[in-house]
């Protein structure tokens, strides 16, 4: 409840939202559960991580890409 654990914050870092909008936290856990942003996920197992406007494996394989994508136009989601 205090701590966040890597099993807590993984679905932080999943590709769609509304996953992406929860357990926000890197220290506390806590913030999360004031802030009603705690999700539960089933099976940690399935998490798909990355970014849902770019899914590509030659986009993101790339540190230079990675540090662009702040700066690129906007893109719609993938589904």
């Amino acid at each position: 409840f205090i701590f966040v654990t890597p099993g807590f914050h993984r679905i932080h870092h999943h590709f769609r939202q509304p996953h992406t909008d929860s357990n926000y936290g890197n220290i506390f856990s806590f913030w999360d559960y004031i802030f009603q942003t705690k999700k539960d996920f089933k099976n940690s197992k399935n998490i798909k991580y990355g970014v849902d406007t770019h899914m590509k494996k030659e986009e993101i394989s790339s540190v230079i890409n990675l540090l662009r994508i702040p700066f690129q136009p906007y893109r719609s989601p993938q589904k």
